[in-house]
């Protein structure tokens, strides 16, 4: 495995996947040992299953260009080639049963847009169900909306493992149950798909929708359940520089808010069975090195967990000059750069495993972007997390 110097480490991180020894270096950066893994080793086992998750694809066919100041400018479809990159990895290297988004699919919510993506979609994993909820950018306008079920979630799944239900308040927000195999337990997987770009009473989400998602978890209070949103919750993961109720470098008017917000929290605060997946701030995996929670938080100590995904087309980076609201170098985009994730489910907990799938990234100086088995993708060693 190759070098990858990170001091950031904190409670919860387990060693990546290729990971057998950390290695010693001195400040002229020769190795002078090797010391075992220790806590970092992952004692699991064999996983049950395994899930692949991305966000943010933004796949926009009008070659929308991603232009800032002293920032490269990609003149070209940048969301179907990573998102083209990331499934071929997910299929071919880690073999996931299932890959699950948390929205923003599209850039602007058009049916081109729902089709690219689809597209790419289908003809890489034919065979691994793949669902999403809308984000922001897929009901930008309403344009989306109305029809993203038709491209992404009306797909053939495995009957005799899943029983698909939508909501009946907006039919974009679904949820399926998997039986583990010599079991009566079940893992529910939710998608919450936001109906409203943004509005100040209700929130980003319709009400009938809460309350649906509601009643889902108070009938699986002794399974485990999964649920994939677009916005991420203020004061936990996905919103860097939030500390004790206030600051957020993320723009205030693209935050979670209004009646979903409190109904939301309550479902955090009540049901500690959950694991809540969002995106929408695209933040590097990294960035833990300035805050913690950046990619993981956990209300309480024994309750839910909120993990954060990074954009697959999109990653922002930070200078972390400023907590107060965006401004400067506090959110750069890396339009060259991809993340995701794989989640290993055990019976004891989940292992979430973060993963650059076009690894040309400043950190490790490697300019190289593209596929080739497993050749070109890294595992990020900040961004293994055991969450028993």
């Amino acid at each position: 495995m190759a070098q990858y110097t990170y001091d950031k480490l904190i409670t919860g991180n387990t060693a990546p996947k290729e990971a057998r020894y950390i290695g010693v270096y001195d400040s002229s950066n020769n190795r002078v040992g090797e010391i075992p893994l220790g806590p970092l080793e992952n004692f699991h086992g064999e996983p049950i299953y395994r899930f692949g998750v991305l966000s943010d694809v933004h796949t926009d066919d009008s070659d929308y260009q991603y232009t800032q100041t002293g920032s490269y400018n990609y003149n070209g479809d940048e969301g179907a080639g990573d998102l083209r990159r990331a499934l071929k990895y997910l299929r071919d290297v880690e073999h996931v049963n299932l890959i699950c988004c948390c929205g923003d699919m599209s850039q602007a919510g058009l049916d081109t847009e729902f089709r690219q993506s689809s597209t790419e979609i289908a003809n890489e994993i034919p065979n691994i169900p793949f669902y999403t909820c809308t984000g922001n950018h897929d009901v930008s306008g309403h344009t989306g909306a109305s029809t993203f079920m038709n491209f992404f979630n009306n797909r053939t799944i495995d009957t005799t493992s899943y029983t698909l239900s939508a909501s009946t308040a907006y039919t974009n927000s679904f949820y399926f149950e998997k039986t583990l195999a010599g079991t009566t337990k079940k893992d529910v997987f939710v998608f919450l798909s936001q109906y409203y770009y943004s509005n100040s009473t209700y929130g980003q989400y319709v009400t009938g929708d809460t309350a649906w998602l509601s009643s889902i978890l108070a009938s699986h209070t002794s399974d485990r359940v999964f649920v994939f949103k677009h916005l991420f919750f203020p004061d936990y993961a996905g919103n860097l520089g939030r500390i004790n109720g206030s600051g957020g470098i993320y723009p205030s008017s693209g935050i979670l808010n209004g009646q979903a917000l409190t109904q939301l929290n309550n479902m955090l605060s009540t049901y500690p069975n959950v694991y809540w997946f969002s995106g929408h701030s695209h933040w590097k995996y990294y960035l833990q090195k300035f805050q913690k929670n950046a990619n993981v938080g956990r209300y309480g100590s024994n309750g839910a967990w909120t993990i954060h995904v990074p954009s697959c087309s999109l990653p922002i980076d930070s200078d972390y000059s400023s907590t107060s609201g965006e401004s400067g170098n506090n959110r750069v985009r890396k339009p060259l750069e991809s993340q995701g994730a794989v989640v290993d489910v055990y019976s004891d907990g989940i292992v979430v495993r973060g993963i650059d799938f076009n690894i040309n990234s400043s950190l490790n100086g490697d300019t190289t972007r593209g596929y080739s088995g497993d050749t070109f993708i890294r595992y990020i060693a900040e961004a293994s997390y055991d969450l028993k």
